[in-house]
C-alpha cells in the first residue's frame, strides 16, 4: 500500500488551448485564461510535461516539484 502504480496509455485529445510555463504562470492565471476559452466544467484536460493528468492544485505543485512543467490544457474529443 501507498505505492502509486504506474500505468501508461495514449490519449486522443482536441486542440491545444494554452500552457503553463510554470507554477507561478498557473497561479497568476489559471482562471482567466480558464474562463476566456471557456474551458469549464470536464470540456478540457491539463497534462504536465511527464504525461499525467493535472486536475487540482495538488497535481500542479507535483509538476513544480519534479519539473514537469509546461502543463497543457486540451480540449477533450
Amino acid at each position: 500500500m501507498g505505492v502509486e502504480a504506474e500505468n501508461k496509455i495514449t490519449m486522443l485529445v482536441g486542440e491545444g488551448l494554452f500552457s503553463f510555463d510554470s507554477f507561478q504562470e498557473w497561479v497568476n492565471t489559471a482562471e482567466s485564461r480558464y474562463r476566456r476559452t471557456r474551458a469549464a466544467g470536464h470540456n478540457y484536460v491539463a497534462v504536465d510535461a511527464i504525461g499525467r493528468i493535472c486536475r487540482i492544485g495538488k497535481h500542479f505543485m507535483r509538476a513544480r516539484a519534479e519539473g514537469a512543467f509546461p502543463v497543457r490544457v486540451f480540449k477533450i474529443l
